[in-house]
């Protein structure tokens, strides 16, 4: 396999395993990755939509049905009463530290399979890689 190939074997993978987590909280995939990508101090929708690469409908419906279950609570921005900022309740607090923990747990395995070094040049270079695709989003802004 080529690196792209791994990449995306990675990732196909990766969603394998956060799809059994979605199944015990009875969200998806989309409105996981929403949750866990909501800071503690908020997120405008516009910068939640930037940031997970989806279309303003998609988010707005995954939005809709967090904020149903109060696992959001969108309260308007402070300093532009246009816009609108999103929080994670107490509730998706708990949410996002449990689908957090759970994948943590789940790869316990894999971090069992290497020694300390090898497991933090593991991590740095996730790290590099992911600081990579990070640069690309914001280039391509």
């Amino acid at each position: 396999m080529n690196f792209g190939e791994l990449i995306i074997e990675l990732h196909r993978n990766s969603l394998y395993e956060l799809k059994k987590i979605t199944k015990k909280h009875d969200i998806t995939i989309s409105q996981l990755l929403c949750i866990v990508s909501i800071p503690y101090d908020g997120i405008t929708q516009s910068s939640l939509t930037k940031k997970l690469s989806l279309d303003i409908s998609t988010l707005s419906r995954n939005l809709e049905k967090l904020l149903k279950r109060k696992i959001l609570i969108k309260e308007l921005h402070v300093k532009d009463r246009r816009m609108s900022k999103i929080y994670l309740t107490q509730m998706g607090k708990k949410i996002n530290l449990n689908i957090i923990s759970t994948f943590n747990h789940n790869l316990i395995n894999f971090n069992n399979t290497f020694d300390e070094k090898e497991f933090q040049n593991v991590l740095e270079s996730l790290t590099q890689l992911n600081w990579f695709f990070m640069q690309n989003q914001l280039h391509d802004q």
